[in-house]
């Protein structure tokens, strides 16, 4: 601060760093014309590091304490238009582990390319991983910058340093394998479902929509794995398979030189010995 005849006159300078915001949402082919510019609300409260979850790659963790019902990030992405309510209206639908849906008419998606931190990094709501047991979830806002999209909010406090997650919410039928694995490791060892349980659910799933769900084998190590005797596979209910006689290990019928016709035939009275034990 100077003074000009006993008047105080304040200096100004340039800050080279400055930054600009614009209104620029998204459009089906650009996600943003400054893909480096981090959003300042987000820069305060996320950050991405490796996940906890397995084979996960990277995701969203809290650089701060977090309330319950606060939003922590955005999801921006490109926006993929399609004709709401029109039967059989597949257009730029295909499979994305990201697309999700902003409007009954719109979803957003981010583009192979934006995926890595170094070609896109204005929104990190897009490295939130998936879990049965999430501490947030979606919710729509419209944004200054990015006009209508998609948020991260908090469903319960969240520690500094702890991983956000949400539930993708996936079509279980239609979901990829990695879903539908730790989908049925959720029912398995969190809501402590039986073999019997699992195998009734995805049989009545089947029934309901005639889309088969295939239900995939319990941890090696686990109780509930029965490995066949012969390959090693789990024998699970679903499976053809037949028990010895003397030492009770359960084999597939594959796996053995059983004849059906003469299982069939001689019914109950029908035992059968593995080659060990024979």
């Amino acid at each position: 601060m100077s003074k000009e005849y006993g008047i105080p006159v304040p200096e100004i300078s340039k800050v080279c760093n400055q930054r600009t915001y614009s209104y620029e949402p998204s459009t089906a082919n650009i996600i943003t014309k400054s893909p480096m510019l981090r959003d300042p609300y987000e820069e305060r409260y996320v950050f991405v590091s490796d996940s906890s979850v397995p084979m996960a790659g990277e995701g969203l963790y809290a650089k701060t304490s977090l309330k319950a019902g606060q939003l922590c990030a955005l999801f921006n992405g490109v926006r993929q238009r399609h004709l709401c309510g029109v039967k059989g209206d597949n257009s730029n639908r295909e499979w994305s582990d990201y697309r999700i849906s902003v409007e009954p008419d719109m979803d957003m998606d981010i583009r192979k390319e934006d995926e890595c931190l170094s070609n896109y990094r204005a929104t990190l709501g897009h490295k939130t991983c998936h879990s049965f047991n999430p501490n947030a979830y979606f919710a729509q806002v419209w944004n200054p910058r990015f006009g209508l999209l998609m948020s991260i909010v908090t469903s319960e406090e969240i520690e500094q340093g702890e991983e956000i997650q949400v539930s993708y919410n996936y079509d279980i039928q239609k979901s990829p394998e990695w879903y539908q694995n730790l989908w049925f490791d959720h029912v398995r060892y969190s809501l402590d479902w039986t073999e019997a349980e699992v195998y009734s659910w995805a049989s009545k799933l089947y029934n309901k929509s005639g889309i088969p769900v295939n239900v995939s084998p319990p941890h090696r190590g686990s109780s509930r794995f029965v490995g066949c005797g012969v390959c090693g596979e789990h024998v699970g209910p679903d499976s053809s398979s037949v028990s010895c006689e003397h030492c009770e290990s359960w084999i597939h019928i594959p796996c053995t030189d059983i004849n059906l016709q003469e299982a069939l035939d001689l019914g109950q009275n029908y035992t059968w010995f593995c080659k060990q034990c024979k």
